[in-house]
């Protein structure tokens, strides 16, 4: 469990191992609302694309918060162009950055409907993996936690 201090300003980085032949992702990541904040610029999410689909992808981040039950939904659209080929390997996917606003034991889960796509735009066999968050008052300094999505792949 990585342990972040309450207002402090971290990275989420999710990553992608054991992955082939990866055109794009489509993704929602939920968390509690009322102790994790992603921070904005121009009101829109900051949410950086990684090295692992390279410099020319696309993502397309859009933020929802549900004020009823303290909910939200970070949703990041994340494609290669036109004719890029596919990838396959390991890196990181993209970073989220976030502002710790409450103490205790939260977690960052991937919502059911969260796909790896081919370039055919067909689902890609893998598996998501949640994270609980340890946020603490007076913890030392930590920048970077980890999340992850590991591509099964089948022979």
């Amino acid at each position: 469990m990585d342990l972040i201090k309450v207002d402090d300003e971290f990275l989420i980085q999710a990553t992608i191992a054991r992955a082939e032949n990866v055109y794009g992702f489509a993704m929602s990541l939920n968390f509690p609302a009322d102790a994790l904040e992603v921070l904005h610029n121009d009101d829109k999410p900051i949410v950086v694309k990684g090295d692992f689909l390279g410099e020319e992808a696309d993502i397309f981040p859009n933020l929802s918060i549900n004020t009823t039950n303290n909910t939200g939904t970070l949703i990041i659209g994340y494609s290669q162009k036109g004719s890029a080929p596919e990838k396959s390997g390991e890196g990181l996917m993209f970073s989220i950055k976030a502002k710790a606003l409450k103490e205790g034991e939260h977690a960052l889960v991937w919502s059911a409907n969260s796909t790896v796509k081919n370039s055919s735009m067909e689902d890609q066999l893998c598996s998501f993996d949640d994270f609980m968050l340890k946020l603490e008052k007076n913890m030392p300094e930590k920048n970077v936690v980890s999340i992850s999505v590991v591509k099964v792949v089948t022979e």
